[in-house]
């Protein structure tokens, strides 16, 4: 579903730059937020999440039809880039740095203990992001080649302190690490469906694989527990069964197959992030792995 309503106001005689942005976002824990964004488009964002419940059809057309009835003035070409500054001899625009967020925190939708649904953190100090960041560490038993993969994801979420695109970056780099491990675990001949063409499984396959053949559930992810429930197993991939019921004209659920095909395929920095998708896919490449690394540390405590 898409029902953003994108509201922009500009008016240089009174020096009025403004957003204002509504969304329905599902997340991984199987519930969906109104997500709410505004501020000055060369200045502070504001970012607001409110838990809502299905059905959700009314609120899409309630979205649509404010975003056709209030025509607002458009942003005009390049001015978006308002907000970075140029440097002398570059020929491309960088982003104006922030080291310092004590005034303008960094703020991320994220699940805490006890509650699945997406709640607003404020970063002001870069040390509290960076332990943030590395609450997802991914074990280090894995193979070397599937953990830089990782790290190289974590690194770009870091580097959202400068840049908060490169959180959504870091997305697409964990998502690309994750169908990475699950075809080494799970792309061999007589494993995950194959395409009719012989080329290697898709995520969705490598998915159904993990979930109907090598017995993942809720109970087995450390995410579920942390945050106290949620649905993350259904919203990882769309089985066969209810790819039938729903048919070809209507279009398939935000699951994490569908957010990874959209960021490959589409714009990748088109949403807001979601709400734990990395700790998710921390959970995801160690429960593939999870033989290996229990291989790996009796030999290393023999």
């Amino acid at each position: 579903m898409n029902a953003a309503a994108h509201l922009t106001r500009i008016d240089p005689a009174r020096n009025m730059r403004r957003f204002y942005r509504l969304d329905v976002q599902p997340d991984l824990f199987g519930g969906v937020s109104l997500v709410r964004e505004w501020g000055r488009i060369t200045g502070r964002l504001r970012l607001d999440t409110r838990p809502v419940s299905p059905p959700l059809k009314l609120l899409s057309t309630i979205l649509k039809a404010m975003r056709a009835a209030m025509a607002m003035p458009k942003v005009r070409e390049g001015s978006v880039g308002a907000h970075f500054m140029p440097h002398k001899g570059l020929d491309i625009m960088l982003p104006n740095f922030q080291p310092d967020r004590s005034v303008v925190p960094l703020t991320l939708m994220w699940p805490r203990p006890g509650n699945p649904g997406p709640v607003a953190l404020s970063f002001s100090d870069l040390e509290e992001w960076r332990r943030f960041i590395e609450e997802f560490n991914l074990s280090p038993l894995v193979p070397r080649m599937m953990w830089d993969k990782y790290k190289r994801a974590q690194k770009l979420y870091y580097v959202g302190w400068i840049d908060y695109d490169c959180i959504k970056a870091s997305e697409l780099a964990a998502l690309v690490a994750l169908e990475l491990a699950l075809t080494d675990r799970y792309g061999g001949v007589d494993q995950a469906k194959r395409p009719r063409n012989g080329g290697p499984p898709t995520l969705g396959s490598l998915m159904a694989y993990m979930v109907e053949k090598d017995g993942l559930n809720d109970d087995k992810l450390p995410t579920f527990h942390k945050y106290g429930g949620g649905a993350i197993v259904r919203n990882l991939y769309e089985t066969t069964e209810e790819r039938k019921a729903r048919g070809n004209a209507a279009p398939g659920p935000m699951n994490l197959v569908e957010r990874r095909n959209r960021a490959a395929h589409g714009d990748p920095f088109d949403n807001m992030p979601c709400a734990g998708l990395i700790e998710v896919v921390r959970d995801l490449i160690e429960y593939a792995y999870r033989h290996f690394i229990e291989e790996r540390r009796l030999r290393e405590f023999r």
